[in-house]
């Protein structure tokens, strides 16, 4: 996958300071602070032809190199989801989960109250997330249904969180927190 200033046709996913994906259209909108390990995906190509059921891309767009592209590396979608739990304050993707927590995955919409609260309490409770829009994004609705299809589960709404290799429906406190494996309170 070839990276350029100038492709109208990739989507960046950058993580923030609080755990959080945001979607944009151009390098310029990535957060100088957020460019370190940037997920793309090329618009122009589908799942299938990127095998975005196993792999992921991954750019540093910090600074681009003398012909004007960026470094692209290929990742394991596993790997990757289980890494982005330990995000530190550069914006990179550290090499280990955090402090025993396990890697979470919320599949939600940005219309839900419930997706919303759950991604409130994994904010309060510091568990960095990957969230994933099923209704705008396809690869993530793929993925979500291709999950439920493995785990032998019927999708009923949202939200539908991953944690390490664990599905839950849904969204129970209790049921999250022995799910991560340690004793969260509320603050």
């Amino acid at each position: 996958m070839e990276v350029t200033q100038d492709r109208k046709d990739l989507l960046f996913s950058y993580m923030d300071a609080d755990g959080g994906y945001h979607d944009c259209g151009k390098v310029q909108e990535v957060p100088e602070s957020a460019r370190t390990q940037v997920l793309v995906r090329d618009l122009t190509r589908s799942p299938e032809q990127v095998g975005a059921a196993e792999y992921l891309y991954v750019v540093d767009l910090r600074q681009a190199n003398k012909d004007g592209k960026y470094s692209v590396s290929t990742v394991s979608r596993w790997s990757f989801e289980k890494r982005a739990a330990a995000l530190g304050q550069s914006g990179a993707v550290t090499a280990q989960v955090a402090a025993g927590g396990a890697a979470v995955t919320v599949y939600g919409t940005s219309w839900c109250g419930v997706c919303a609260r759950t991604r409130t309490w994994l904010k309060e409770h510091k568990v960095a997330f990957v969230d994933k829009d099923v209704e705008r994004d396809s690869e993530a609705a793929s993925e979500l249904a291709a999950l439920a299809a493995k785990a032998g589960l019927r999708i009923q709404g949202v939200p539908v969180l991953v944690v390490g290799e664990q599905v839950l429906m849904g969204f129970d406190e209790q049921t999250l927190i022995a799910a991560l494996g340690k004793n969260t309170r509320r603050k």
